[in-house]
């Protein structure tokens, strides 16, 4: 699983959010079946989900698309997802210096951003495994960063 969260739309207000899973054929199967009687409604309880847990930090999400590509090599499935973040807990200031809160984010994960390593100025990238699932969330942000336990802002 990947998540990487994109600063490059700060001045209007917005993060862009983009997950991708990968499944073989079985993995996707069993998870189908075990909580939605098709894709699209699959597809539909992601989203809910995500919304369901964004909401208690003040984050909302719009310009939706969801894609699930089906790869030859394996087979296997990859969803993904990507919209638009905003919200009263989400970018707190525009201007030439923001403030982005990531608590959205990171809360529900259960750390913070001192889990994350620097690459370079303006990146940030967190690897490890969440429930024995591996992860990796990366965070680009448009200028060199500093960041306390949830927060993000220009350096």
């Amino acid at each position: 699983m990947e998540i990487v969260v994109d600063g490059s739309k700060l001045s209007q207000g917005e993060l862009i959010f983009r997950e991708t899973l990968r499944f073989s054929a079985q993995g996707f199967r069993e998870v189908c079946s075990s909580s939605a009687s098709s894709p699209e409604e699959f597809l539909g309880k992601f989203r809910s989900c995500l919304l369901e847990r964004w909401d208690d930090y003040g984050a909302e999400a719009g310009g939706w698309t969801i894609s699930l590509t089906l790869a030859e090599e394996g087979p296997s499935y990859t969803l993904q997802v990507l919209c638009d973040v905003r919200g009263s807990g989400v970018v707190l200031g525009i201007g030439p210096s923001p403030t982005v809160s990531l608590e959205w984010l990171l809360g529900p994960l259960g750390f913070d951003l001192y889990a994350f390593e620097a690459e370079g100025k303006e990146k940030l990238r967190w690897e490890g495994e969440l429930q024995g699932v591996p992860m990796t969330i990366v965070l680009v942000f448009p200028w060199p960063l500093s960041h306390c336990h949830y927060h993000i802002w220009p350096r």
